[in-house]
């Protein structure tokens, strides 16, 4: 009993190690046949350095990587181009959130066409 009890508590122990780190999706849009989701870590979002994943799909199922993904965290802040990890449809970008800040804004440049959209933070409970 005290084995299988034991055995137990490593397995336990062992997913609780390997868990991923707590983030957060805030809701997907699109942008014609494109889904945008945005996920961030920490989540949810607080002041400090958060960094902020953008991935792009086609119909939410084929990654789309031919474009360049900008991000700011106010229309009067400049835009910062996102890294694109790989042919993943995943852009990665870490920004300084400070509390003032209440929404991610996304530029989409894809050949002669641009698209901008607003993703607001949940509140934080």
């Amino acid at each position: 009993m005290m084995r299988k009890s034991a055995i137990a508590l490593v397995f336990l122990l062992t997913l609780t190690a390997c868990s991923q780190d707590r983030q957060a999706a805030l809701p997907p849009q699109r942008w014609g046949d494109l889904e945008v989701m945005v996920e961030t870590r920490p989540a949810p979002v607080r002041p400090g350095m958060n960094e902020f994943l953008v991935i792009v799909s086609k119909r939410g199922i084929r990654p789309r990587e031919d474009m360049i993904v900008s991000l700011r965290l106010s229309p009067q802040d400049p835009w910062r181009q996102a890294i694109q990890d790989g042919d993943t449809g995943v852009f990665r970008k870490a920004l300084r959130v400070k509390p003032v800040h209440h929404a991610l804004y996304v530029q989409i440049r894809r050949k002669q066409e641009t698209r901008e959209l607003s993703f607001p933070f949940p509140p934080a409970s």
